[in-house]
């Protein structure tokens, strides 16, 4: 390459290097640094099942990240253990279990009536452990009729009958053979199908009292308080109080069982704030230091919340909304699903276009704002580039005259 001075060499070098950076597509001013962080929290009340409530939220959840340049973080309520978790019985155990009362059954024929009833005994507190399902109802029904006939054989009637009933709720089919059971086992099995609730009876306390008690989503008051809850089968026991941690899970009992269920319940900040949300009142303001305390720890200007519910039995989802400059959250609108599922994603366009207008920044706006302005084409960066190009040529083949006054002009190439 040819210069005349070191401006022009200066000149051709910086053109240069923007013409390279336009065409390698590097040269992106005021590219933008990302979403824009965001706390999103979803809740659900508990008359509202899991399940349910994920058919609900997706469709929301998958709108919001389709259609807004944000990143949600999800957070849902808290929730506790009641009591441990029923686990399926392994095949293993059920082989040791179904030896264990066929050794009951040979103490029962050699009228070792007292090993037999603690050996039986044994077996089937073992066995509420496990998930009441097909493959232990059978066993479990055998060993309480077992131990409903060493009742009649020590003359216990209440005791028999508690141990048929327990059979009976396990087993509902089970016909005695009259040429197997004597007169009297198969009088008193026909006494407990008379009628008889496969029921439970159980007392459920909180600390503190008032927790409201939930079982398979049904209300059934706040504690304390005595409840009939189905037997024989796994139920889903869920009991919350406002500000607190919700304490959720599966429990079982057989029939007539008695028992006293006692939960503590632990203080729960993302609990306190969904108390204040279903008060739907005045209430809602004293959210306000909880909001900006979760903005603050999350890094975020912008909040909302999608409290699931239902008013008149309809399921109805409310969208509100909070800053960390104006932590007081606001009501953006409530939405209604319809029976079916047809309609959920109409929902989530509705809910998305709630945050929209609320200041959330959708990925339109986004791509807009990365969008380079006119001057940063590359037409008008090549044509620029190609000017300077012939003026700095022009300038360095001007120099030296020639004889005779003529001119002399002699070609000059300037390459990149």
């Amino acid at each position: 390459m040819k210069y005349s001075s070191s401006a022009l060499r200066a000149l051709c070098a910086s053109l240069a290097a923007v013409l390279f950076l336009e065409w390698s597509g590097l040269a992106v001013p005021c590219r933008a640094e990302g979403r824009e962080p965001v706390l999103l929290l979803k809740y659900s009340a508990a008359s509202i099942s899991d399940e349910d409530a994920r058919k609900r939220f997706s469709p929301v959840l998958a709108e919001i990240e389709k259609r807004l340049d944000v990143h949600a973080a999800l957070t849902a309520r808290g929730r506790g253990d009641l009591g441990p978790v029923l686990a399926e019985i392994d095949d293993s155990t059920l082989k040791d279990i179904s030896i264990r009362v066929s050794e009951a059954s040979r103490r029962m024929d050699r009228l070792e009536n007292r090993e037999a009833e603690r050996a039986l005994s044994g077996i089937e507190k073992e066995m509420r452990k496990y998930r009441f399902g097909d493959a232990t109802r059978p066993i479990l029904a055998d060993v309480c009729l077992k131990l409903g006939t060493l009742s009649i054989w020590n003359g216990n009637k209440e005791a028999a009958l508690a141990s048929f009933r327990k059979a009976r709720s396990l087993e509902p089919g089970f016909e005695p053979d009259p040429a197997l059971h004597s007169p009297q086992f198969r009088q008193l099995w026909a006494e407990t199908g008379k009628g008889a609730a496969a029921e439970a009876e159980i007392l459920f306390e909180s600390v503190p009292q008032g927790a409201r008690v939930f079982i398979d989503n049904a209300d059934q008051g706040v504690t304390p308080r005595r409840i009939r809850v189905p037997a024989s089968r796994p139920v889903r026991v869920r009991l919350e109080h406002p500000g607190y941690q919700a304490s959720v899970g599966t429990r079982q009992w057989l029939v007539g069982d008695t028992e006293r269920v006692e939960v503590l319940l632990s203080g729960d900040r993302e609990s306190r704030l969904a108390g204040f949300f279903e008060a739907n009142g005045s209430e809602i303001r004293e959210a306000g230091p909880i909001v900006s305390e979760m903005a603050k720890e999350a890094g975020v200007e912008k909040l909302a919340f999608l409290m699931l519910g239902r008013r008149d039995g309809v399921p109805e989802l409310r969208v509100l909304s909070a800053s960390a400059s104006s932590p007081e959250p606001r009501l953006l609108g409530t939405v209604r699903f319809p029976e079916d599922e047809k309609g959920y994603s109409s929902n989530a366009s509705r809910i998305t276009a709630l945050l929209a207008e609320a200041g959330w920044p959708s990925k339109t706006a986004g791509k807009k704002a990365q969008e380079r302005p006119w001057y940063y084409s590359w037409w008008l960066l090549t044509g620029v580039g190609l000017l300077a190009a012939g003026a700095a040529a022009a300038l360095s083949g001007g120099g030296g005259g020639g004889g005779g006054g003529g001119t002399s002009t002699s070609p000059t190439s300037v390459s990149f």
